[in-house]
């Protein structure tokens, strides 16, 4: 029986988990009820020693994980994983 997808490219982070780690950042459930950020996205730097993000006008907020990416990437101006060179 044939793999589906080869050991080493399930072993591999995807695009955009590398590209998180490439900027320090992290996605969590949001502790906000209102609608449209239910996901924060945040610079890991820029927290308490207890994780929690101590700038809220630098995060990134969303419904989805991936709205809460594409904002915060707006908001400082960088790239998306899939928009950087070699992507």
């Amino acid at each position: 029986m044939s793999e589906l997808f080869p050991a080493e490219s399930v072993a591999m982070k995807s695009p955009r988990l590398r590209w998180m780690d490439k900027h320090g950042i992290k996605c969590d459930f949001s502790t906000y009820s209102e609608p449209g950020r239910e996901w924060c996205a945040y610079f890991v730097l820029r927290c308490s020693p207890g994780g929690v993000p101590t700038d809220l006008d630098a995060c990134g907020f969303g419904p989805t994980a991936t709205d809460a990416l594409q904002d915060i990437a707006m908001l400082h101006l960088i790239p998306l994983w899939n928009e950087e060179e070699g992507a």
